[in-house]
């Protein structure tokens, strides 16, 4: 598999895991999880909060402001950390 490939899967993957950790919340709010650092957070910035993820590590962000880098290990606790305090 190429790199490219390789990393759509992980895309995909994470939207999944993403979506059933959110299934039960309850909040009318607009998230994102994209596979792009670089273009995410501008591309999602109508989005309340999401992620972005890149190697190794990613982005949290709400309203396309960039709130931190962290360990792609911790995304998506961090965004749900994140929906926590909307």
């Amino acid at each position: 598999r190429s790199a490219s490939s390789s990393h759509r899967a992980a895309s995909a993957c994470s939207t999944a895991v993403s979506e059933k950790a959110l299934a039960s919340c309850q909040k009318d709010l607009t998230v994102a999880v994209m596979g792009c650092a670089v273009n995410g957070p501008g591309e999602a910035r109508e989005a309340d909060v999401g992620i972005a993820g890149g190697k190794g590590e990613g982005l949290v962000f709400r309203k396309g402001k960039i709130l931190r880098k962290v360990p792609e290990e911790r995304l998506l606790d961090e965004l749900l950390l994140e929906i926590e305090r909307l």
